[in-house]
């Protein structure tokens, strides 16, 4: 393992510090670190750590005041990977990463890379600086409903950011869509796995638990927002134990017999999450942090149905709360002036 971190911009361009395998380096603007960045003034004392061992190299920020951003992402901590571009403070470094064995070093250290071809969402939004407007409303089943224009962000790219809090899954109707499902979104998970498989073909929305890291899934979520046919699911449940409750959750009794209701279609679920008695939903909602559904009645928005602190999540982002006539307002939050936001429903 051999490991050159190069200062690309800033006062020290051009600087280079060589790392081997089982070693460290602390970067910062003190001489608490061991690569000194003097004149950068918006460098943390000790601003991030660089370590090594016989299968990766790996970055972890020290609670900087600024933040340490690879490849445009702020991160806690992360995998490097050749190439890869740090900045911090004022300062930018590039990685070479000689000698690593980067699918080992995950599965041994849970950590994972950022991509270098990051969408700018997820740049715009690790920044705080993803500017998108919001309403907040209390809805009867105990829930928080969140509601933002499609033109503001679309669908995927919420999903993308959302993504960073918790891991996305998705239900989708192929039929209803009239596609197949992509390539690299591994075998389909029936929904209604109650049916022969025939008739779940014809029939059963499919559930893509977890979401891949590549971009497969995206197509589905815009190409389908509208169709009644797609919901975002984010939960950190065993993909097992999710798929349970999915499917319990979508075969209710009804009159001696079995009714469809639940997570199926976002015409379905929608109206259970919004009007539902409150102890249903909790049910329903055990496990899951955040769903994101259309209405099928306001089209150009999309819907989130979370707990009130993912407020807090979105402003971090930086979300701007708006406060149109009966919108639940949250001291705290920055607030824009509603314009030409749809009726709530």
């Amino acid at each position: 393992m051999r490991v050159v971190l190069e200062i690309v911009s800033g006062p020290f361009e051009g600087r280079k510090s060589v790392l081997s395998s089982h070693d460290s380096l602390t970067v910062g603007r003190s001489d608490w670190a061991q690569l000194v960045c003097a004149y950068d003034e918006r460098m943390s004392r000790v601003h991030f750590k660089v370590k090594t061992d016989d299968i990766g190299c790996y970055l972890d920020d020290h609670s900087s005041r600024n933040g340490t951003f690879v490849n445009g992402v702020r991160v806690t901590d992360c995998m490097l990977r050749a190439g890869d571009k740090i900045s911090a403070g004022v300062t930018d470094f590039v990685v070479d990463v000689e000698g690593d064995s980067p699918e080992q070093a995950r599965t041994a250290h849970g950590t994972s890379w950022v991509p270098q071809d990051i969408d700018s969402a997820i740049q715009k939004s690790t920044q705080q600086r993803l500017d998108v407007p919001y309403t907040i409303e209390n809805c009867e089943s105990g829930l928080t409903l969140y509601r933002g224009r499609l033109a503001d962000l679309a669908p995927a790219k919420l999903a993308l950011v959302l993504r960073l809090l918790h891991p996305l899954h998705l239900i989708v109707d192929l039929n209803r869509l009239g596609v197949p499902l992509p390539e690299g979104l591994g075998v389909p998970q029936y929904l209604f796995d109650w049916l022969d498989e025939p008739a779940a073909k014809a029939a059963s929305p499919v559930v893509i638990s977890p979401a891949a890291d590549n971009d497969a899934w995206k197509p589905l979520v815009d190409e389908g927002w509208g169709g009644d046919a797609v919901i975002c699911l984010f939960s950190k449940l065993p993909v097992t134990e999710l798929l349970a409750q999915l499917r319990a959750a979508c075969r209710a009794r009804s009159g001696g017999g079995f009714a469809i209701l639940g997570y199926c279609w976002p015409g379905v679920l929608a109206p259970v999450l919004l009007h539902s008695p409150a102890r249903q939903v909790s049910r329903f909602m055990a496990g899951i942090e955040v769903v994101l559904v259309e209405f099928p009645d306001l089209p150009e928005t999309w819907q989130l149905f979370g707990d009130a602190m993912l407020a807090q999540a979105l402003n971090r982002f930086g979300f701007t709360l708006e406060s149109p006539p009966g919108a639940l307002e949250i001291e705290g939050f920055p607030q824009k002036e509603s314009k030409d936001h749809p009726t709530n429903s």
